[in-house]
């Protein structure tokens, strides 16, 4: 697998669920509680699990807005596990219910969603304009966190088309004041700027940039609560150091990334860094 390949596939895991549950944010109780649960179990790789906390809201009688969250959860689900059909077809009809319930901060949310499937499925034009709206929308409603997810996807698929405006113009946008990057999206953005340096030629001072920002993920990190999200910074700075042949300090960042992602269960980042130490 070649590290450009690597880097997507992390920043796909990492950028998909644009934003948190409005029925959890809301209160909605019961259903909101299981929308949570099947997140946190999806995100685990158990995906039955997660499947079995959902299914029995299908039947349910639910509002459009319930519906739209049902529908986003379960597509989510679908995408981690390459059903990229039924993803689609369950984002697709999600928006239909976010639009019928005038739920538009939910509506820019699945469209960055329904971005990621298309991105996935190779239909990167699709997807970018996807992420476009995504972020227009998000912006105008003061969704700060959801508009930089949408322009960080946006410039995801800018690197993969190797377009350099809308690559920088994209990163750009997600760097302004207007939003803080947790650490999670501190490494979504090291991955872009890491990446960029072999897949658009930018300057070797990228790489720079990409270092200081996982530096700025890790600072956000307790490694001892959040393993799989330090070991993506630690097994990304790795290959940061590897490619400046700092191999010493390369092995001793990859090892440490293995042994998080080992406490992590992550055995999805896992099998890179044990590729990577070889």
């Amino acid at each position: 697998m070649s590290a450009t390949k690597n880097l997507l596939i992390i920043l796909a895991c990492l950028l998909f669920h644009g934003a948190s549950s409005w029925a959890v944010a809301e209160g909605l109780g019961e259903f909101g509680d299981a929308l949570s649960a099947a997140e946190h179990l999806s995100e685990s790789g158990l995906y039955r699990s997660a499947e079995e906390r959902l299914t029995p809201w299908v039947n349910e009688p639910l509002s459009a807005f319930q519906r739209a969250e049902l529908n986003k959860s379960l597509a989510l689900l679908a995408f981690r596990q390459g059903k990229l059909d039924e993803a689609k077809l369950l984002t697709d009809t999600g928006l239909e219910y976010a639009r019928q319930a005038n739920r538009v901060g939910l509506e820019a949310a699945l469209l960055n969603d329904s971005g990621n499937i298309d991105a996935a499925r190779g239909q990167l034009d699709m997807a970018a304009q996807k992420f476009g709206s995504a972020q227009m929308i998000a912006n105008d409603i003061g969704q700060s966190e959801l508009a930089f997810t949408a322009a960080i996807n946006r410039a995801r698929v800018g690197l993969q088309l190797r377009d350099i405006e809308m690559f920088e113009s994209s990163l750009e946008y997600a760097l302004a004041d207007a939003w803080t990057p947790s650490a999670e999206q501190w490494i979504a953005v090291g991955s872009l700027q890491h990446a960029a340096v072999r897949e658009l030629r930018l300057p070797a001072d990228w790489r720079l940039k990409a270092n200081k920002s996982y530096t700025r993920a890790l600072q956000g990190l307790s490694p001892n609560d959040e393993p799989r999200l330090a070991s993506f910074a630690l097994g990304l700075q790795a290959s940061l150091y590897e490619e400046e042949q700092r191999y010493p300090e390369a092995l001793k960042l990859t090892r440490q990334a293995e042994l998080l992602a080992i406490s992590a269960d992550a055995d999805e980042s896992l099998y890179r860094w044990q590729w990577q130490s070889a």
